[in-house]
């Protein structure tokens, strides 16, 4: 027996779309990209067994999918299906192909392809395309739900150079407000940044943690030796505005 109807055996349809859309997948994307109606994928979602028999196109499908998805994220791949949908094979989209050619031998020629193709696109995937694939916009609502769901993907962004910096400080002050206490050492790591918008930023995010305790008031100290310390005017007048409210 191959390795997908290996795994077909293994896994009801009902786990293994679960497991796919852990990935971020949608219903609708698996409709559009693979032709499965509504019914049918509430007809797999209700098959708790694994399946006996051979696999039917639509379900090989789904499982040549859920093989790719864990084989680029055990790679390394933070957003494995941004990858994936980067992909080509012979100049058709991977999802394409795998759509077009539901059968045993051509899809075990889709996982070789992809084991051999899926490298290059490492680099190629950058913080804010990642950002955009799963908020669609980078704003002010956008960054708040993502401090909540997907912070460290915000990690990425203050360290992704290609960004404004004043894009990259919106970002800050939205990790210390929305995160809290994970993430201070990081802010603060930002106060020595040669960037004087991110280091402002980070001041401006540790003050959103001063008020929240006793532990945080050494916050004062750190804030007058950076003043004295502090060369960018702009920066100079923040710290010296919230020192007055301390």
């Amino acid at each position: 027996m191959n390795q997908i109807n290996a795994l077909g055996d293994k896994f009801s349809s009902k786990k293994l779309i679960e497991e796919i859309q852990s990935f971020n997948i949608s219903s609708n994307t698996l409709s559009e990209e693979f032709g499965l109606s509504d019914t049918a994928l509430r007809n797999y979602r209700q098959q708790d067994q694994a399946p006996v028999q051979r696999l039917s196109a639509p379900l090989s499908k789904l499982v040549m999918l859920h093989l790719s998805l864990n084989h680029v994220k055990d790679r390394g791949y933070a957003d494995a299906f941004t990858v994936i949908k980067n992909l080509s094979i012979d100049e058709t989209p991977f999802l394409s192909y795998i759509s077009n050619n539901a059968t045993e031998k051509l899809l075990q020629n889709v996982l070789e392809q992809t084991i051999k193709l899926e490298v290059p696109f490492k680099s190629a995937v950058k913080p804010l395309d990642k950002f955009r694939e799963k908020y669609d916009h980078l704003n002010d609502d956008t960054l708040s739900i993502a401090t909540q769901d997907d912070p460290e993907l915000l990690l990425e962004l203050i360290d992704d150079t290609s960004l404004r910096p004043s894009t990259r400080g919106d970002i800050i002050q939205a990790l210390a407000i929305g995160a809290r206490n994970k993430y201070l050492p990081t802010i603060k790591d930002q106060l020595n940044n040669t960037a004087p918008h991110l280091r402002e930023a980070a001041i401006i995010g540790l003050y959103e943690y001063y008020d929240s305790g006793d532990k945080y008031s050494y916050l004062k100290d750190l804030f007058k030796d950076k003043l004295s310390n502090e060369t960018a005017e702009g920066v100079k007048r923040t710290i010296t505005e919230l020192l007055e409210e301390m």
